[in-house]
């Protein structure tokens, strides 16, 4: 509901008062901080404690005791009336909201303008295609006067303009979080555009799982419409979606936009921010540098930069700060080197680089040597712009981390493999094993094969043998593939982008516990990643291993009979029991 930021360290206590008004909180910085719950504004800043405070509580009558090292409690009466010189006095503070807004769409839909236009009111011609993704901030007028308080809490929007082209999507997923609303751009002018719409909405059904509200936009009405208003505006009813239509050019239809927005955005569901003013300063001036131009500093260099202008500013201060606004990516603390990254949209312009490298270079394997990507063993452009060579080594280093930490890749011996850009067809033999069982699948194909390749070979049960563009196989890592051969495999057929099955396969002399194992890790990934799976089980007879079908009569035979159903081999003539681990 509410975000109270004030503490330069852990919170390790917070308690309410007896009628739930307040709220107390004690931390690791030394301090005790009480909080008007409904405005969630600071009261009073109480001082006292020599160290960590431990515990925090209220007694009966309203008073407040906290506890903290060297057995120390301190008592606060009911009636406080903190003064300035003794305990800081109520901290001005601003109470805020802010709302993450992705706008998505095919090449050439006219995002950036569109984006430009509704952040800054005026139309600035794109030289070129988003490459990855770039956030700007778009303040909002405060709203009515709300509450006690006399005003509701200020609002604002961070536009987030993503790359249309389809093999960006690879690096979207690093900025796709916290997500409030998704503009669905498509450019008027072409006449088939929903086909496109729909892989981009299960694209973010893949990545988002409670996906936001959407509107869809069409853009650069000014050029012509050559699209079907009518089909428009039944798939816009169909998917829960409003229909506009909008110019960057002349500001037509941005300001119906501007309102749609807004009333979009579940602002009621966004948590309030509750901020000292001081916090709000220093948040402003590390945007100044951001939109300034600067993109990679040290938090030390960081601190000398704002010392000017904020010369009160402590390094627990700035730190609280920065850890604010790397939560909705406004920028991002790099995990080693003490570096602060203010243009995180930095790691999209190299991770398309990336994607230029895996596709330019040997397509069978879909993987670059482990390095490549923080040495800048890349395809860079002639006219690629790049940070500085120390900052980029860095930036690298970082992108290398993520894009495994993400599964996108995977670490195998020296390479990191990248299963989605894995262009290598399998031959026609050596034939895979018996298949046991199957899911027809519907999402984003290739997130959803990568990912499962990827969290198989990470398990440590299984250990990835070869991989191939749509088919890996695998053994277990404490016995070898058995009889000289895989042990098993996972295969998918595509029947179209967003519509497949997966196969599941195993050797006959692979033990039922181990076939469960498989199929259970499988079975649990496809129901987070993909948007709807359906299981068919395939038996083959536990005697001679030939298969038996047909497998949705016996699935429902199963059903039926649970535990007692029983059929007889087509080979052997030999029965056995439907029911067993794999059920």
């Amino acid at each position: 509901l509410a975000l109270l930021e004030g503490h330069k360290d852990g919170v390790w206590s917070v308690g309410w008062s007896p009628d739930g008004s307040r709220l107390a909180s004690g931390g690791a910085d030394g301090t005790v901080r009480l909080w008007e719950v409904e405005s969630g504004r600071e009261l009073a800043l109480l001082e006292g404690h020599k160290g960590r405070v431990n515990s925090v509580g209220w007694t009966s009558e309203g008073d407040v005791w906290t506890s903290g090292l060297l057995g120390l409690v301190l008592l606060w009466p009911a009636n406080l009336q903190p003064t300035p010189a003794a305990a800081g006095a109520e901290q001005p503070s601003r109470t805020y909201t802010n709302a993450k807004v992705l706008v998505v769409g095919e090449s050439g839909a006219g995002k950036t303008g569109l984006t430009r236009r509704l952040a800054t009111g005026s139309f600035e011609e794109s030289e070129a295609s988003t490459v990855g993704a770039w956030a700007t901030q778009w303040p909002l007028p405060q709203p009515a006067a709300a509450g006690p308080a006399g005003s509701g809490p200020e609002r604002e929007i961070w536009l987030w303009d993503f790359g249309g082209q389809a093999d960006q999507r690879l690096i979207h997923q690093l900025f796709l979080d916290r997500a409030a609303l998704v503009l669905l751009l498509f450019n008027a002018e072409r006449e088939e555009v929903i086909e496109g719409l729909r892989d981009w909405q299960l694209a973010l059904r893949r990545t988002l799982k409670q996906p936001p509200p959407q509107l869809l936009v069409a853009a650069r009405v000014d050029a012509g419409f050559g699209a079907s208003r009518s089909r428009l505006q039944r798939y816009a009813a169909e998917s829960g979606s409003r229909f506009l239509e909008t110019s960057a050019m002349e500001g037509t239809g941005c300001p119906e936009l501007t309102r749609a927005i807004e009333e979009a955005i579940p602002w009621d569901a966004l948590p309030r921010h509750s901020s000292p003013l001081l916090f709000q300063q220093l948040k402003t001036e590390i945007l100044r540098l951001r939109d300034g131009g600067e993109a990679l500093l040290t938090t030390k260099d960081l601190s000398e930069r704002l010392r000017h202008k904020l010369p009160n500013v402590d390094a627990a201060t700035l730190r609280t700060v920065l850890g604010l606004l790397d939560g909705p990516g406004v920028l991002k603390q790099l995990d080693y080197g003490d570096y602060v990254l203010l243009k995180p949209e930095w790691l999209g312009v190299y991770g398309q680089i990336v994607v230029r490298a895996l596709l330019q270079a040997d397509r069978q394997l879909g993987a670059l040597p482990v390095g490549a990507i923080a040495a800048a063993a890349l395809p860079f452009a002639v006219d690629q712009p790049r940070l500085p060579a120390a900052e980029e080594q860095i930036l690298l280093a970082e992108l290398e981390r993520q894009l495994q930490e993400r599964k996108i890749c995977l670490r195998q011996g020296g390479q990191l493999v990248f299963p989605s850009y894995c262009g290598r067809e399998r031959p026609a033999s050596p034939a895979l094993p018996p298949l046991f069982m199957s899911y027809a699948v519907r999402g984003w194909l290739n997130d959803t094969y990568a990912t499962l390749v990827v969290n198989l070979a990470e398990t440590r049960v299984f250990q990835l043998r070869d991989l191939w563009r749509d088919a890996a196989e695998f053994q277990t890592c404490a016995t070898p593939a058995a009889e000289g051969g895989q042990a098993m495999a996972v295969q998918l057929q595509r029947h179209n982008a967003t519509e497949g099955t997966l196969t599941l396969h195993t050797s006959a002399a692979l033990s039922l516990p181990e076939q469960a194992m498989f199929a259970q890790l499988i079975h649990s990934h496809l129901g987070e990643a993909a948007e709807s799976v359906q299981r068919r089980r395939h038996w083959l007879c536990p005697h001679c291993h030939a298969p038996k079908g047909n497998e949705a009569v016996l699935m429902e035979k199963l059903a039926r009979d649970g535990e007692q159903a029983r059929v007889t081999c087509d080979a052997c003539d030999r029965t056995f029991p439907l029911y067993d681990e794999l059920r």
